[in-house]
């Protein structure tokens, strides 16, 4: 599966696309009918000052 979503994830975001961290473990649990808690941080939470 690995070597399949790489090539995907290249397949739509171009080369220098990589899965981060944890993203590639979500994956695979989901496809096995797992359950994942997925979170998600956003810019937003790492601004300190945002006006």
């Amino acid at each position: 599966m690995n070597v399949q979503a790489e090539r995907y994830l290249k397949q739509m975001f171009g080369d220098k696309a990589i899965f981060r961290k944890g993203q590639k473990e979500a994956i695979e649990l989901a496809l096995q009918n797992r359950k994942v808690l997925l979170v998600q941080q956003t810019w937003l939470g790492s601004v300190n000052n945002f006006v």
